[in-house]
């Protein structure tokens, strides 16, 4: 994951990214598909897209399940999902914590 001003991401220059719980394992990626996991519905009140109808949300989910491998969805004992952070939003969640522990 990475902050949406993050240019590299969108630039598609090969990235280091940081497994949040081990913050000494580090990931190089070089080829990867770069998606938005938000995307705006309204703006200033008003809707600004079509909402989908009910079976393209439920073919797009199924679309998306059919990417995860297996062993993520089994239901037992499965496999934890990973996410890494990119070094700027590692460093914005560990400030944020120190932040609000205080």
């Amino acid at each position: 994951m990475a902050l949406p001003h993050e240019s590299d991401v969108r630039e598609g220059v090969p990235l280091r990214l940081i497994d949040p719980v081990h913050t000494y394992i580090e990931e190089p990626f070089d080829d990867y598909e770069a998606v938005p996991l938000l995307r705006p519905v309204f703006r200033d009140g008003e809707l600004i897209i079509e909402l989908p109808k009910l079976d393209e949300i439920r073919e797009y989910r199924e679309r998306q399940l059919e990417l995860l491998w297996p062993e993520y969805l089994r239901k037992l004992n499965p496999e934890q999902y990973r996410v890494h952070l990119s070094p700027e939003l590692l460093r914005l969640k560990l400030e944020l914590i120190r932040r609000y522990q205080a």
